[in-house]
């Protein structure tokens, strides 16, 4: 392998390489010696080595756990790789089509499973990683609930038609004793074709806190007209008029965003309605 196809290999990789990928092209294992004792890569595990100066990230530990073991990474980690909400990647985990019985594997937990198919696996940032609807079929064998709730309204936020594709493969692999399997199943009961998610982790922790305190649960996304005049309440009670924001820096994009929304909150005031807001940085 010439030092050209070493870097850009490693570029596409988050700096690291496999054993394997090294001596495909026929690079002799004196070779790749060399290169480790001249400083060019140093070997990180028995399988892969990281050119030499590329900085320590998370990408790259994720990366890490693909090229030892040949699987794709899962559950949480999937979830933190696709940034979905409630999902931060403290935890590294990792999908193979079988595995020794052992579940730990050098600072990674290594996941078995005889039901994967091509639709179930997909690349995110140049790591390859469970699709979109496995993650989230996945996620209640390890996560808390509120967490995988999160996880899935938002998907339901990035992709109106996500509910759809996960309860068809769920009711292919869901079965009787498969962890995670009732919790799932409940939480697919419970968003119907007409599921409206919140629009952002913070309503759904409100959600949660109305739900915990047994206020009449609140609908979501109200459409309130008055003229060619158009605004949508987050959390809303129609009987009484009442509604309620939960506002987040991140999601209006900086303080003038923020400044604009309430102001168009004046007009259902107009109408009649009441409201409160809460605020958060997340």
């Amino acid at each position: 392998m010439s030092h050209d196809r070493l870097y850009a290999l490693a570029a596409r990789q988050h700096g690291l390489v496999s054993h394997a990928q090294l001596r495909q092209p026929g690079t002799p294992k004196a070779t790749i010696s060399d290169w480790v004792d001249v400083g060019r890569i140093e070997r990180i595990s028995p399988a892969v080595y990281r050119l030499a100066g590329t900085p320590h990230t998370w990408p790259q530990r994720v990366m890490r756990t693909t090229l030892d073991t040949g699987g794709w990474v899962s559950h949480r980690t999937s979830g933190a790789l696709r940034e979905l909400d409630g999902q931060r990647g403290a935890v590294l985990e990792i999908v193979v089509d079988r595995w020794r019985r052992s579940s730990r594997h050098d600072g990674y937990l290594v996941h078995e499973t005889k039901d994967l198919r091509p639709s179930d696996l997909d690349e995110v940032r140049g790591i390859p990683c469970t699709s979109l609807v496995r993650t989230l079929i996945d996620l209640p064998a390890v996560e808390h609930r509120f967490r995988v709730e999160q996880a899935v309204d938002h998907a339901c936020r990035l992709d109106a038609h996500i509910l759809g594709l996960v309860r068809a493969r769920f009711v292919q692999v869901a079965r009787r004793g498969r962890n995670g399997t009732r919790i799932m199943r409940e939480i697919l009961n419970e968003r119907t074709g007409a599921y409206i998610p919140p629009g952002s982790s913070f309503e759904s922790e409100a959600l949660r806190w109305i739900d915990r305190y047994g206020i009449e649960r609140s609908e979501k996304q109200v459409k309130v007209v008055d003229g060619d005049f158009t605004a949508y309440v987050a959390l809303a009670w129609p009987r009484i008029r009442f509604g309620m924001e939960c506002e987040s820096l991140a999601h209006h994009f900086g303080k003038a965003a923020l400044k604009k929304d309430r102001k168009r909150r004046h007009r259902p005031k107009a109408l009649g309605w009441r409201s409160r807001s809460g605020a958060t940085k997340r």
